[in-house]
């Protein structure tokens, strides 16, 4: 934990939820997102408190509560959280968007996952050193994996730039196993799909087959413009065993869940981040 950042965890309660509930409140996850398995969730509520100090703003705080709340109703409901884990304390701290710090989840260092989560409040108050400090409290649905990642399964993504000029286009290489793949642009905290789209459809990968992006034959482009945001921008490749229904999701947050929701030994997930200049 970064020296100057105080947080605590406060566990609640959990209690168990059906498959169909969490097909109802997140469509496609039980049957679409390939986990092969009768998955379950728990609902799970916990609540975290950073305070504001060290030069942490309270959006920062608010950011570091939250995750803290998150990695302890993982633990409520039995999800072993590892040390490693808790770097996402110290990015929060950072003040660097939720959309970076969901990618501790999608690198399948936790044993379960977060598919659907609310924020139940948000408290401030004053610690016993006189500190301010942000209580966040959430439920969450939490799934615990039945498998770990398998090393067998991994990709490699060849031809990425850290940096692009404004209306430069984006073009890459893929290989390794056989696998389908999806491809999305973070913006702060939006979401689009690059790949698959009605104009470029879904392809499966072969083993050891390089796949060129865009596919040449579709005569397609992408083009990446600033469109006068200044936020951060990263490429999620998330690579799956079974072919999932196109993910549709706008918001960072919803793209952590999806990914959550799919077993570890089933996917594989690159995130390359990047900026665009004029």
């Amino acid at each position: 934990m970064r020296e100057g950042l105080k947080a605590k965890a406060l566990p609640l309660r959990y209690f168990g939820w059906t498959c169909a509930a969490v097909f109802v409140l997140f469509p496609g996850f039980c049957c679409a997102q390939g986990g092969k398995r009768d998955a379950q969730a728990v609902r799970s509520e916990a609540c975290g408190s950073c305070a504001l100090v060290g030069g942490l703003s309270e959006d920062g705080a608010r950011a570091c509560a939250r995750q803290t709340a998150r990695e302890e109703a993982l633990r409520a409901a039995g999800v072993p959280v590892r040390v490693s884990a808790n770097r996402t304390l110290a990015t929060a701290a950072t003040e660097r968007s939720a959309q970076e710090i969901f990618l501790d989840v999608s690198r399948s260092e936790l044993l379960g996952g977060i598919v659907h989560e609310e924020v139940l409040r948000v408290d401030r108050s004053v610690d016993a050193f006189g500190n301010f400090e942000i209580d966040v409290c959430i439920a969450a649905d939490v799934v615990v994996y039945a498998s770990r990642p398998d090393p067998a399964f991994s990709f490699e993504v060849a031809g990425l730039q850290s940096m692009y000029s404004e209306g430069g286009e984006l073009q890459f290489e893929v290989t390794g196993a056989s696998g389908h793949l999806q491809v999305f642009l973070l913006e702060g905290e939006t979401v689009a799909r690059i790949h698959p789209s009605a104009s470029e459809p879904a392809q499966q990968l072969k083993s050891g087959v390089a796949a060129v992006y865009p596919r040449p034959e579709f005569q397609m482009r992408y083009g990446l413009y600033r469109d006068g945001k200044d936020v951060p921008r990263q490429l999620v490749f998330l690579f799956t065993r079974a072919e999932l229904l196109p993910i549709t999701v706008v918001e960072a947050t919803e793209l952590e869940w999806t990914i959550a929701g799919v077993e570890p030994a089933e996917r594989y997930v690159v995130v390359h981040p990047f900026a665009i200049v004029n």
